[in-house]
C-alpha cells in the first residue's frame, strides 16, 4: 500500500507539472503576434503582413515619384526630341520640377536600402540596367546618349553602402541626415569646378572654393562628379553630389524609426487602397526598375505616332 500511495503521489505531481507546463505554453502563445483567443491557430504571418503594409506605403510613394518622372520625361521628349514649342518648359520652375522629382526618388531609394536584402544582387542588377540604357542610347540616339545616368548612380550607391553602412551606423541618424544634406548642397556644383552654396542651374549658386582642373579627367572622374571638358550626357547623375542625397535617405529611415510609435501606425494609414489610382501607384512602385526601363521607348512611340497623326491631319 505504501508503495502504491507513493506512486499515486508521484503521478499526481507529474500531472500538476504537466498542467502547469500547458498553462505556461498558453501564456507564451498569447504573446505571439496574431494570437486569437477564440482557440484558432495563431496567425504566424502577422509580422509579414505588417511588413507588407509598410511596403505598400513605400510602393505608393515610389510609384508617385516614378509617375512624376515619367510625365516630365514625356514633356522633355515632346519639346527637345520632337520639336514641339513650350516656352514654360525652359523656365526655372520646370527645372525645379525635374530636380525635386529626382530628389524624392533618390531619397526613397536610400530609405529603402535599410529595408531591403540582397543588396549586392540588387546593386549589380541596377548597374547592368544603367549600362544597358547607355549602350542603347549611344547606338540609337548618339546625340542624346546617357552616360552615368541615374540608374548607374543608384546601383553604385547600393553597392557602396555595403562598405559604408558599418561606419554610418555609428553616427546618430539626426546628425547623419543633417550632415548628408549639407554635403549634398556643398557639392552640388562640383561638376562645374567648385564647391559652393546653392542649387545651381537657373537658380544660381555662390562659388566658395575652386577645384583643381587635374581632377576632371577620364571616365572615373565623370563617375565621381568631375567630368572632363568633352564629356556630355543627357542624364548625368554622378556620385557627387547625388550619393549624399542617397545617404540622407538612409539616415531618414533611422530618424523615422526612432520616432515611430510602438505598435506601428494605424490600420487606416497602412491598408491597401481599393481605388485604381492607388493600385496603379503600388504597381509602379513595386516594379519601378522594369517600368523605368520601358517608359522611354513607350513614350517615344506614343509621341511619334501622335506627331505623325498631327502632321497628316494638317494636309486634310
Amino acid at each position: 500500500m505504501g508503495q502504491q500511495e507513493s506512486g499515486a503521489k508521484q503521478q499526481t505531481g507529474c500531472g500538476e507539472y504537466a498542467a502547469e507546463g500547458a498553462r505556461a505554453r498558453v501564456r507564451l502563445v498569447a504573446l505571439l503576434p496574431g494570437y486569437r483567443p477564440d482557440g484558432k491557430e495563431p496567425q504566424r504571418g502577422a509580422r509579414k503582413e505588417r511588413m507588407a503594409h509598410r511596403s505598400r506605403a513605400l510602393d505608393r510613394l515610389r510609384g508617385a515619384a516614378l509617375l512624376n518622372m515619367i510625365v516630365y520625361h514625356g514633356c522633355y521628349d515632346m519639346v527637345y526630341m520632337f520639336g514641339h514649342s513650350w516656352e514654360w518648359f525652359g523656365t526655372p520652375a520646370a527645372w525645379l520640377w525635374q530636380q525635386v522629382g529626382c530628389w524624392i526618388f533618390i531619397v526613397l531609394s536610400g530609405y529603402c536600402w535599410s529595408l531591403g536584402r540582397r543588396h549586392f544582387r540588387r546593386g549589380v542588377i541596377v548597374l547592368l540596367a544603367g549600362a544597358l540604357i547607355s549602350v542603347i542610347t549611344a547606338v540609337c540616339m548618339p546625340e542624346e546618349a546617357v552616360r552615368f545616368g541615374i540608374l548607374t548612380m543608384l546601383g553604385s550607391c547600393t553597392l557602396l553602402m555595403l562598405l559604408i553602412a558599418p561606419l554610418a551606423e555609428r553616427i546618430a541618424p539626426e546628425t547623419g541626415l543633417l550632415g548628408s544634406a549639407i554635403l549634398f548642397l556643398a557639392t552640388r556644383n562640383v561638376s562645374q569646378g567648385y564647391f559652393g552654396i546653392g542649387l545651381g542651374g537657373p537658380t544660381g549658386s555662390i562659388p566658395l572654393l575652386s577645384l583643381p582642373q587635374s581632377w576632371y579627367r577620364g571616365a572615373l572622374g565623370a563617375w565621381l562628379g568631375f567630368p572632363p571638358p568633352e564629356f556630355a550626357s543627357s542624364d548625368y547623375f554622378p556620385l557627387l553630389p547625388w550619393g549624399f542625397l542617397f545617404l540622407a535617405g538612409y539616415y531618414l529611415y533611422g530618424v523615422l524609426k526612432k520616432r515611430r510609435p510602438k505598435g506601428g501606425g494605424s490600420k487606416a494609414s497602412t491598408e491597401m487602397g481599393t481605388a485604381w489610382p492607388e493600385r496603379m501607384l503600388c504597381f509602379l512602385g513595386r516594379y519601378s526598375l522594369v517600368v523605368y526601363l520601358l517608359h522611354q521607348p513607350l513614350l517615344y512611340g506614343i509621341l511619334y505616332l501622335w506627331t505623325m497623326a498631327s502632321e497628316r491631319a494638317m494636309y486634310y
